[in-house]
């Protein structure tokens, strides 16, 4: 069935109404009020296949609204960064209804709102205000001029966003549902971490209404826990609460089924716990045994780290090295950052071309790594093991109050971090209680680490390390320090550096392993360049850090570009 109006956002196709349910029709968002388009009776444009609810694809062009009531407002399908006049809240994307001579702006939402609605959150009957005053809302708490729902019975007064949020949903980053405290909450005003939002780490007023989980003392801004990008959609608010969420998953470094099966075990005594002396690993040929002496300076081949101090279990025929607790890492956890189940896998071989064999790039910290990998494989989201280890709420060696890991979606997750002194643009991890904040690079760096021939640990220091007035520097670059960052600092030596210097630029990468490629008659290494390196022998250039090398074929080295071109004109001709 064909509608006669033409598409709001490229202006030419004409929009066709589905009227049977299609699978890629419920994967889409709305290209006019940005939810998710769900169910039967949808249009999708011809012409640049966005999709539109059938209500939002029959919304008129033109339009007289009474917060401008002296010109005419057009929707158009430009690109728009603007604030809405009805909401105040700022729009960015197109289908904005816009008075040309006035710059005046209305979203499609705020545009069309009923004149009266029955709220989740309020007893009585609402009727919106059409028109801008100054107020503050009993729901969020936040002082405004815009246009409001107000009930005439108790003068009760709130944003138009907040009117329509419900009373009980769920966020993607927590297993419980929450629940709107309609009334004051004893349990709630007691709590320990009552004042804190966990979604955005700003503290919240109990005076007003909060999402809450008392079962594990959760709490939420109403406008924080409502964002479209953050709901769990698969949460059905009809159940009760004698209906619990039941899941086999758990978050963060909480088991289910692990990927090692135990070969030998032996029992110390003395009521001493078993010691696991020996696994299988799903993904190694050769059973495992548990390390007594460090070998020099090797990686774990899960989170790429050091050995360290830490216990490991080993294969010396293959130099294949496991943390324990990489080895009891779950097959499948749910994390905050991601809203679909992870499952944890090597990386595959040929997964990206552009980074090299088996490097994937975190979608937390954006390091490069090789070591195993949770992944989403609907959403292509790759999450290293350190970073999945991250939880919601943590503390730090490095500082004295909570952290809480920023899971909102706005502007608030970016900003600098205290660590390092550098702007991220990732997720940030804040203190509630201090202007404190790290980056997901600062969170995972490890406590202890090596470096070259040293065998003494260089310890993470938070705090200067003496009161030199000549000032400090990093003893491996020679550049200046700044006393209030984090470095890498050894007692025993008088050394200290920053953490990328010691650390390297690559510190989630392990150098070493051996590939068979049809391409090559021997098996290639993959290492990182170094000055010693000869060209690449296919285009003759230098500048790939990672490289293939045949040890048995004197200066053949290939770029991993190369490789993958190599591999693909061979399977034309296959």
């Amino acid at each position: 069935m064909a509608f006669e109006q033409r598409c709001f956002r490229c202006g030419v196709g004409q929009l066709i109404l589905k009227e049977e349910k299609k699978t890629y029709g419920t994967g889409h968002s709305c290209a006019v009020c940005k939810q998710h388009v769900m169910g039967l009776n949808y249009y999708i444009c011809k012409g640049c296949y966005s999709f539109f609810h059938k209500s939002c694809g029959e919304l008129p062009r033109e339009m007289q609204h009474p917060l401008h009531p002296e010109h005419t407002l057009e929707i158009t399908g430009r690109y728009y960064r603007k604030k809405c006049h009805g909401c105040c809240e700022e729009w960015i994307g197109d289908n904005l209804y816009e008075c040309s001579h006035c710059k005046f702006y209305l979203d499609p939402k705020c545009a069309f709102l009923p004149l009266t609605i029955k709220a989740e959150s309020h007893d009585h009957h609402l009727i919106l205000l059409r028109k801008s005053f100054p107020f503050t809302c009993d729901t969020c708490g936040k002082e405004s001029k815009c246009m409001s729902y107000f009930c005439i019975t108790c003068s009760f007064v709130v944003h138009t966003q907040c009117a329509l949020i419900p009373s009980t949903l769920k966020v993607t980053s927590h297993d419980h549902p929450l629940s709107l405290n309609l009334k004051y909450s004893p349990q709630l005003n007691q709590s320990e971490n009552q004042q804190i939002c966990q979604l955005c780490v700003q503290k919240v007023d109990t005076k007003y209404k909060v999402y809450y989980c008392s079962s594990c003392d959760f709490a939420a801004h109403p406008r924080c826990a409502a964002k479209i990008d953050i709901r769990d959609e698969t949460f059905d608010p009809e159940l009760k609460d004698d209906q619990p969420i039941e899941t086999h998953l758990h978050r963060h470094d909480e088991s289910t089924d692990t990927l090692a099966q135990i070969v030998d075990k032996i029992n110390p005594g003395n009521g001493k716990a078993e010691i696991v002396t020996e696994i299988k690993h799903i993904w190694h040929e050769h059973h495992l045994k548990l390390g007594v002496e460090l070998e020099n300076n090797e990686k774990c081949d899960g989170c790429a780290r050091y050995l360290s101090s830490l216990q490991y279990y080993c294969c010396l025929q293959c130099k294949f090295f496991l943390h324990k607790s990489c080895a009891d890492l779950p097959k499948k956890k749910l994390h905050p950052l991601h809203k679909h189940p992870l499952t944890l896998q090597p990386p595959n071989k040929f997964q990206n071309p552009y980074y090299g064999p088996e490097i994937f790039e975190c979608g937390a910290c954006y390091r490069y790594c090789n070591g195993l990998v949770y992944r989403c494989n609907g959403c292509n989201f790759d999450l290293d093991v350190p970073c999945s280890l991250i939880p919601t709420k943590f503390t730090h060696e490095g500082h004295e109050h909570p952290l809480f890991l920023i899971l909102s979606s706005d502007n608030k997750g970016q900003g600098k971090c205290t660590s390092c002194g550098k702007y991220s643009r990732r997720r940030l991890i804040r203190c509630a209680d201090s202007e404190f904040s790290m980056d997901m690079r600062c969170a995972t760096r490890p406590l202890t680490t090596k470096y070259g021939h040293y065998e003494q640990p260089f310890i993470l220091s938070y705090t200067v390390e003496d009161h030199n007035s000549d000032g400090y520097y990093c003893d491996i670059c020679g550049k200046e320090r700044d006393p209030k960052h984090w470095f890498y600092y050894c007692e025993d030596l008088q050394f200290a550096a920053h953490p990328d210097c010691i650390m390297g630029k690559l510190p989630h990468m392990k150098f070493g392993r051996t590939y068979t490629y049809d391409v090559h008659e021997h098996p290639l290494t993959f290492v990182k360049r170094t000055t010693d390196h000869p060209k690449c022998q296919v285009c003759g250039g230098t500048y790939d850090p990672f490289i293939l090398v045949c040890d048995k074929c004197d200066h053949f080295v290939l770029d991993r570009f190369c490789l993958w071109d190599m591999m693909i004109e061979k399977k034309r001709h296959i």
